[in-house]
């Protein structure tokens, strides 16, 4: 991760380094190796702040920041001994319930449901999306949480959240109070 973010944030920083520089009249040389130092002194500043930002949100919510598998776009499975027709009901319910999430849209042909997470100091918002599939034994939701903006980097482990909520919730495991009070 330190790595991705020293790249996007120090490349498009050095880049606009460059045009600024050219546009004040440096020489193009000038400009470029200017536009590279301020670049890659900005990136490891943001890399630096970024990721241990990320490892202290992670943390927080009890998730491992090591894990190799961590990632923005968050997805988990889970079995449920009752019909597609019921899990996809149970999905939007909670779903609907739970007050961090908007705009909850259910499409039973595509056998999915969708909803917003607000936005909060820690992301603009989050796309959710459950996917209902029918087994032997009843249905698996296929639950994915990613981030509203697509280049984001970090996400001091708020998709996980969202999918370990949900995932919780479909399970019974979390109380109705809780889910009401956000």
């Amino acid at each position: 991760m330190f790595f991705r973010i020293f790249c996007f944030t120090g490349l498009a920083f050095g880049l606009f380094q460059v045009v600024m520089g050219l546009l004040r009249g440096y020489t193009p040389g000038l400009a470029i190796i200017s536009g590279v130092v301020s670049g890659v002194f900005f990136g490891l500043g943001m890399a630096v702040v970024l990721n241990e930002s990320h490892r202290w949100g992670t943390k927080r919510r009890g998730f491992d920041p090591d894990d190799p598998d961590f990632s923005v776009d968050a997805r988990k499975g889970v079995a449920l001994p009752i019909s597609p027709d019921e899990a996809l009901e149970r999905c939007r319910t909670v779903l609907e319930a739970d007050m961090r999430f908007s705009k909850v849209r259910t499409d039973p042909a595509e056998w999915t449901v969708q909803a917003r997470a607000r936005w909060s100091w820690s992301s603009l918002g989050e796309k959710i999306e459950c996917r209902v599939y029918s087994r032997d034994d009843g249905s698996q939701v296929e639950i994915r949480s990613r981030p509203v903006v697509p280049s984001t980097i970090a996400d001091y482990g708020k998709n996980r959240e969202n999918v370990e909520r949900i995932r919780a919730l479909l399970l019974g495991h979390a109380p109705a109070r809780a889910v009401a009070a956000g």
